[in-house]
């Protein structure tokens, strides 16, 4: 999926922390019903993306992944849990 741009959210819910970055991406239609390209969005926690980047990073670090190709790993509930630059 190609990065369009980056959000990065933090705060409470309903009692609960959270501290994500969504990953906003074009990728293309790889579907029978689709076609062109699609938009996706890609939430990933904050201290996940940090583990395997480099807890030293910064956001500014984290918002130059716009322009690159990146590739996600999801485990058995749905969450990412690796993200791997592709190009």
């Amino acid at each position: 999926m190609k990065i369009v741009g980056i959000t990065i959210n933090q705060g409470e819910y309903q009692g609960r922390n959270y501290h994500n970055v969504v990953f906003h991406g074009i990728s293309e239609a790889t579907r029978e019903n689709a076609v062109g390209q699609l938009v996706e969005q890609v939430k990933v926690n904050y201290a996940t993306l940090l583990s395997q980047i480099g807890t030293d990073k910064t956001d500014k670090h984290i918002f130059g992944y716009v322009g690159k190709e990146l590739g996600f790993a999801y485990n058995k509930y749905g969450s990412v849990e690796y993200v791997t630059e592709l190009k």
